[in-house]
């Protein structure tokens, strides 16, 4: 689609193409900065320039704003034919338009044979506007009249024993006429065919294949071999091509070629905006497949050497996977011995090729198909652990994340059995990603730790800054952040000493997070704003993504209107990225946020771009605590309470301790609304327990605190704000200020708790945070009812609260009253 776009033929020098190419993207992404972003990226899709930065998604995205920006000229058509054909990461792109470009008016059309469902169970049918049209067999008047149309003069008898035998498949009706022209029977006449001969008892073949066989046979041997020649070099093919395999003059070619066009066995490609222009094809895919099956194990092996050598010689990286599917076609056919190992020695190196230029093209799964077959004949040696690691990191990327295990680990052990710990270390730095996914990260942990010991203190410098960055970034996942600490300590230098930007912004972010959850929360700010520098410094969308969704993490507790602001904005650049599992994470991220700062249109907003996403394990869940928060914020506790409940035992066994964390706040906020003040108090400490620092507390000492200040409790409350003291930032100085006038307010020091809320009130008024006023209002109205102050205060949470729908809190702010209080409970 792009080649016909540009008018680049599949034939046309390389100068000439990037310069068309060039002037097409010039002409349809009109902003300097997208462009710059676009071109290179067509660039490699058409083999013309190396990989850029960033992984497939970003790929796919701008082979997206391509389209997405031509969709923006008028509405576009874009039409895949024979897609049960197509390598997993074509279908990916073809979902990823579905999923991403749903606002641009582009209709996608995909023809493909029922094998496709075996590919992709469902095709299409979880996108929205999607229709399905299931091709049925003709009835036989339907079938009567094509034949009917297509050849006149024929005998009633004559259509009826071709529609019989068609059983309602257009293609074998038309197949017939095709036999009976290549009898003499038939001859074309403007646009049908005439009787011209004698149908005599007319035998029809049984299937479509033997009707398509007996045509073939039909012919001459040359031209027969001819056709045999050309289904070895597949659907289409140059006049070159199969002037190399046949071993003929081009020039000799074209009159035999041409007739062949004539008797409907093949055609030609005229369109001057077709790449393929000048080009044969065969005019059905069975016609070749036929002529294929005809050939024996000797004639197969010497044309797909012979088609493999020619394109060699081309030199165009897009035909790695074509070349190597020849050589193991001919290996397959190859009698054990030299002949065979030499032919297999080709075939891997061409497999490796094709599997790398299909990692580089965002298909891990072709990648990943592409190195198996490569294993399969490829013999113990060095050799083999390159591939079985390449086959991890396909297998890895394509979500076969058991299978990356298997080859790492294989590799691995390989590695050691020759004595290379410096592979064996690199290797094991790559495993631990995928045991990450799978929820092992322990496992993970005991591996690096082996595999850097080792390799011992002068190893690898670039191997020990891996290692020891995963297993800082596992201690933290882990819920041990000094451990994670002393780790990044031996990498951080080691990142800087290599100048690798890319591991170094990761390291620092990661040792954000970790001061973080040790409670130096400016620090870890300062930390993770120089690693969003860094990020921009490399130009790397991916990088940028995950900086600003680490930033936005680490900044609710000092600002929660900038945490969601970058929240936000790590979603929009991992969408431009196409990055999908950092912008799931940011969007979840950001419907916490904007529950917690009443901005819950916002937070609706968010979750309807989450709609429908194949969410990973952990953020799933977490997009379910937040939807059971704003649930109950809205009123439905049974609701709430009940997705609460189904989640529970998968939380629980969970080695991610944020996860853990964040299901006891929600379930805390949860009962808090429904009354259950006790259990809500419990709840928070439980989430504060386990990671008294972490990203989770803040919010739960809040609520905590809150459900001690309605129980009257003063102890409760005391011990909440130990729990703030740990944490700072402008919001946490706010929250702190509320809870110590309501303390105040407690222990009959009404004067204090009048100032402390008066503070308090100004503080939530700077920080533009309307839920946190309202809450403070309803502390307000229930500890001094009588201030002057709370009167006005509270109409304003009403309002608040009545434009939000909050339920639960309107009810407790409208049956607030006046209580006897309680200054001490044991």
């Amino acid at each position: 689609m792009v080649r016909m776009r540009a008018r680049i033929a599949e034939t046309e020098d390389p100068a000439a193409s990037r310069r068309k190419l060039s002037d097409t993207v010039a002409f349809h992404v009109t902003e300097d900065e997208e462009r710059r972003w676009v071109e290179p990226r067509l660039m490699h899709l058409l083999g013309l320039a190396d990989p850029p930065p960033g992984e497939r998604d970003e790929l796919f995205s701008a082979w997206r704003c391509f389209f997405e920006r031509i969709a923006e000229r008028g509405t576009t058509l874009m039409v895949f034919e024979d897609l049960q054909w197509a390598d997993p990461g074509l279908l990916d792109f073809i979902g990823s338009m579905l999923e991403w470009s749903r606002n641009y008016p582009i209709l996608i059309v995909t023809l493909a044979r029922p094998e496709l469902a075996d590919k992709r169970p469902g095709w299409g049918a979880d996108q929205r506007n999607f229709t399905a049209l299931h091709l049925e067999p003709l009835p036989n008047a339907v079938m009567a009249e094509l034949v009917e149309g297509f050849v006149r003069g024929l005998p009633a008898e004559g259509v009826e024993r071709i529609v019989t035998r068609a059983e309602g498949v257009p293609l074998y009706a038309v197949e017939t006429v095709r036999m009976l022209a290549g009898r003499g029977v038939l001859e074309p006449s403007e646009d049908a065919y005439e009787v011209v001969g004698d149908l005599g008892a007319l035998e029809i073949p049984e299937t479509l294949q033997a009707l398509i066989a007996a045509r073939l046979d039909a012919l001459t041997l040359e031209d027969r071999s001819l056709l045999q020649d050309a289904s070895v070099l597949g659907k289409s093919f140059t006049v070159e091509g199969l002037a190399a395999v046949a071993d003929r003059d081009p020039g000799d070619l074209e009159p035999r070629l041409r007739e062949l066009v004539r008797k409907e066995f093949l055609t030609y490609d005229a369109d001057p905006r077709s790449p393929e222009r000048g080009q044969y094809g065969f005019l059905q895919a069975l016609i070749r497949e036929v002529a294929y099956s005809t050939l024996s194990k000797a004639e197969r092996r010497r044309r797909h050497l012979a088609t493999a050598h020619h394109l060699e010689s081309i030199g165009d990286e897009e035909l790695a996977g074509i070349v190597a599917t020849h050589y193991v076609e001919a290996h397959a056919v190859t009698p054990k011995g030299p002949d065979a190992e030499a032919i297999a020695a080709r075939a891997r190196d061409w497999l490796t090729q094709a599997a790398e230029r299909a990692l580089s093209l965002g298909s891990p799964e072709q990648a990943l198909a592409y190195a198996e077959q490569a294993l399969s004949i490829t013999p113990e040696g060095a050799e083999r652990t390159s591939l079985l690691e390449r086959a991890g990191e396909a297998a890895a990327r394509a979500g076969a994340t058991d299978r990356a295990v298997t080859f790492f680990a294989e590799a691995i052990e390989l590695h050691r059995g020759r004595g290379d710990p410096t592979a064996a270390a690199f290797a094991t730095a790559k495993l631990n990603r995928p045991l990450g996914v799978l929820d092992r990260r322990s496992e993970g942990a005991e591996r690096m730790e082996v595999a850097l010991e080792a390799i011992g203190e002068d190893g690898d410098d670039l191997a020990r800054a891996q290692l020891c960055s995963g297993l800082a970034e596992t201690s933290l996942y882990l819920g041990f952040p000094n451990r994670a600490l002393a780790w990044l300590e031996l990498a951080l230098p080691l990142a800087e000493r290599l100048g690798h930007p890319e591991l170094l912004s990761e390291t620092i972010s990661t040792k954000g997070g970790a001061l973080f959850n040790l409670g130096r929360h400016r620090e870890a700010a300062i930390l993770v704003r120089g690693a969003l520098e860094l990020a921009e410094e490399t130009g790397s969308l991916q990088l940028l993504a995950d900086a600003q969704m680490k930033a936005g993490n680490l900044y609710y507790e000092d600002d929660p209107k900038e945490s969601l602001r970058l929240m936000l904005d790590a979603a929009r650049s991992a969408r431009k990225a196409g990055i999908r599992v950092i912008e799931l994470v940011s969007l979840a991220n950001a419907v916490e946020g904007a529950i917690d700062l009443g901005q819950w249109d916002e937070a609706d907003a968010a979750l309807a771009q989450l709609e429908g996403r194949e969410l990973p394990g952990y953020t799933r869940d977490g997009v379910a605590l937040s939807e059971a928060m704003l649930i109950a914020w809205r009123g439905d506790l049974e609701r709430a309470t009940e997705m609460l409940q189904s989640m529970a035992p998968r939380v629980e066994a969970a080695e991610f301790i944020q996860l853990r964390t964040w299901y006891f706040r929600a379930r805390s906020v949860v009962r808090l609304l429904g009354g259950e003040l006790e259990d809500a108090f419990v709840d928070a400490i439980g989430a504060i327990a386990p990671d008294p620092t972490g990203i989770n507390s803040p919010l739960a000492a809040w609520g905590g605190a809150r459900a001690a200040l309605w129980l009257r409790d003063a102890m409760k409350v005391r011990e909440a704000l130990t729990m703030m003291e740990r944490l700072s930032g402008r919001w946490m100085e706010v929250a702190r200020t509320t809870v110590e006038a309501g303390l105040a307010a407690l222990e009959g020091r009404m004067e204090e708790a009048s100032v402390g809320y008066r503070r308090a009130i100004e503080g939530w008024e700077s920080l533009d945070t309307p839920l946190d006023l309202a809450l403070c209002a309803i502390d307000m109205s229930t500890l001094i009812p009588d201030d002057e102050l709370t009167a006005d205060v509270v109409a304003r949470a009403r309002d608040i609260l009545e434009e939000l729908g909050a339920k639960p809190l309107i009810q407790r702010l409208a049956a607030s009253t006046r209580q006897p209080v309680v200054t001490e409970t044991s």
